[in-house]
C-alpha cells in the first residue's frame, strides 16, 4: 500500500510536470525520420510515454490483486485509489481491463456499506464515473447487464453521499451511451430519481445529483422520459428550498430536447417568479435559463413555417411565443436595467433583444413605452462596457429592426440624453458606438445622421 501511495504521488507529480500526454496510438511509428536517410532518430522520452507503457502491465497486475475475495477493504480502496489517479493521469487507458473492473466493482458494491467500508464504496463509485465518462462503450457495454443491478440497488442506500455517487455513475454512463432505447435499468433508473426527488426528506447534495440524472435521462434517453407523465418536473421547479440546480436542469434540457410548449410554459412562470426574488444569487442563471426557454418557442413554430411556407430557419419576424408573455416578463425585467450591477443589466439587455427579435410586434410597444428612457440613460454611462456594451448594441439593433420608423427618433434622444448628463456620468463614445449599430441595422438613415452630426467636425 505504501508502494501504491508513493505511485499516486508520482502520478500527481506527472500530471504538474509531465508535459502534454502522449497522443499517439499504440501503432504509430516512433521518432523522427533524418532527412534523407533510412534511420530514425530516437525521440526522448516523456513520463507519459514511459507510463503509458507500464499501465497495460500495472493495471492488470493490480486488478488481479484487487479480485481476490480476502483482499481487505483498506487494500481495495488504495486499489481503486490508483485507478483513478492512473485514469486522471490517462484517460481511456483501461479499455482491455473492462470486464475485470465490472466484475470487481460488482463484488464491491454487493457488499453492504458500513462504517469500515463506506469510504470503499465511494472511492470505487468514482473511480466508476471516471472509468465510464473515458472510456468507449464497446469496451464496457457487454458487461453492464452484471453491474446495474448492482448500481441501481446503490441508488436507495440511506447514506447520501453513496446516493449521490451513483448517480453521478449513472450520468456518466447515460452520456457515454446516449441515445439510448428504453430498457431495464433507463426505466428502473428513472422511477429511482422520481422518488428521491417526490421524497420531503431527500438530502440536498442527493436531490442536486437527482436532478442532474433526470435531466441526463431526458437528454440520453429522451424515449424513456417520453413515456412518463412528466411528474419530476413539479418536483424540480419547487417555490421553496434552493432553486439553482433547477435552473441548472431546464437549461440543460432546454438546450437538447424538444419537451413541449406546456413544459416551456410551466418553466417559464417558475423562472419568473424567481426573478421578483430580492436575492441576487442565481440571478444571471435565471435569465441565461429564459433565453433558452425563449428560443425553444421559436424553435418548434419556424420548423413547421419552413415546411410549409418556405421560410427561412432564421426569419426573425416569426415566432410561437404567447401573446401574453411579453406584457408579462418585460415589467419583471425592468428592475435590472440598472448600472447597480452590471452582469444583470446585461443579461436583461439580452433577453430584451432575444423578446424583440422572436416577438417584435407585442414586445416593441411594451419596451418603448416602459423602458426606452430608462435604456437612453444606461447608453451614456461610463459603467456600461464589455459584455454589456455588447447587449446594448444588440439590443438597439433589434430595437429599430422591430419598428422601422423608431430609429429616427432613438438617435437624437441618445445624444440628447449624452448631452444633458454629467461629465462625469457621461461617455459620449459609448453613445457613438450604440447609434453606430443603429445605423447598420437601418441603413436607410445613414445619410441624414452622417449629415446632421458631421457639421460638429472640426477639420
Amino acid at each position: 500500500m505504501e508502494i501504491w501511495a508513493t505511485y499516486v504521488v508520482l502520478l500527481k507529480q506527472t500530471t504538474l510536470y509531465g508535459g502534454l500526454p502522449d497522443t499517439k496510438d499504440d501503432a504509430s511509428p516512433r521518432g523522427k525520420r533524418k532527412r534523407d536517410t533510412e534511420e530514425t532518430m530516437d525521440v526522448e522520452e516523456t513520463p507519459y510515454t514511459l507510463l503509458k507503457a507500464q499501465v497495460p502491465v500495472l493495471s492488470k497486475a493490480l486488478l488481479n490483486q484487487l479480485k481476490s475475495p480476502k483482499t481487505s477493504p483498506t487494500v481495495l480502496q488504495a486499489g481503486f485509489g490508483l485507478l483513478h489517479a492512473l485514469l486522471t493521469v490517462l484517460p481511456g487507458s483501461f479499455s482491455t481491463q473492462a470486464p475485470l473492473i465490472v466484475s470487481t466493482s460488482k463484488s464491491v458494491l454487493s457488499q453492504a456499506p458500513s462504517t469500515s467500508t463506506s469510504a470503499l464504496h465511494l472511492t470505487c463509485l468514482s473511480f466508476l464515473t471516471s472509468f465510464f465518462a473515458t472510456h468507449s462503450p464497446l469496451s464496457f457495454s457487454a458487461s453492464l447487464p452484471a453491474l446495474t443491478p448492482v448500481l441501481l440497488k446503490s441508488l436507495g442506500e440511506r447514506h447520501p453521499r453513496i446516493a449521490s455517487e451513483t448517480f453521478r455513475v449513472f450520468s456518466a454512463l447515460l452520456n457515454a451511451l446516449k441515445p439510448l432505447k428504453a430498457n431495464d435499468w433507463t426505466v428502473a433508473l428513472y422511477d429511482q430519481a422520481l422518488n428521491r426527488l417526490s421524497s420531503h426528506d431527500t438530502d440536498a447534495e442527493v436531490r442536486a445529483y437527482a436532478e442532474d440524472c433526470m435531466a441526463d435521462i431526458w437528454i440520453c434517453a429522451t424515449e424513456v422520459a417520453l413515456a412518463k407523465d412528466r411528474k419530476e418536473w413539479e418536483y424540480i421547479c419547487r417555490t421553496t428550498a434552493k432553486s439553482e440546480s433547477g435552473v441548472r436542469v431546464i437549461t440543460k434540457v432546454a438546450k437538447e430536447v424538444q419537451v413541449g410548449d406546456d413544459w416551456v410554459n410551466m418553466c417559464l412562470s417558475w423562472l419568473m417568479g424567481l426573478l421578483t426574488k430580492s436575492a441576487r444569487m442565481g440571478k444571471v442563471e435565471v435569465f441565461g435559463a429564459l433565453d433558452v426557454l425563449l428560443k425553444r418557442y421559436s424553435f418548434a413554430s419556424f420548423f413547421l413555417l419552413q415546411i410549409l411556407l418556405i421560410i427561412p430557419l432564421s426569419h426573425s419576424y416569426i415566432s410561437g411565443i404567447p401573446p401574453a408573455l411579453p406584457p408579462s416578463l418585460i415589467p419583471q425585467i425592468k428592475a435590472y436595467i440598472s448600472t447597480s450591477d452590471i452582469s444583470l443589466l446585461s443579461q436583461a439587455l439580452s433577453t430584451l433583444a432575444l423578446l424583440l427579435e422572436l416577438s417584435p410586434t407585442i414586445t416593441f410597444p411594451q419596451v418603448e413605452r416602459g423602458l426606452l428612457n430608462d435604456i437612453y440613460h444606461i447608453a451614456h454611462s461610463p459603467l456600461v462596457a464589455g459584455v454589456a456594451l455588447d447587449s446594448l448594441f444588440r439590443f438597439f439593433s433589434a430595437l429599430v429592426q422591430a419598428d422601422n420608423q423608431i430609429s429616427t427618433h432613438v438617435v437624437p434622444n441618445l445624444v440628447l440624453s449624452s448631452e444633458k448628463a454629467p461629465k462625469a456620468e457621461n461617455s459620449p463614445s459609448n453613445v457613438a458606438k450604440c447609434i453606430g449599430h443603429i445605423v447598420g441595422s437601418q441603413q436607410n438613415i445613414a445619410a441624414g445622421t452622417i449629415a446632421e452630426y458631421a457639421k460638429h467636425l472640426k477639420v
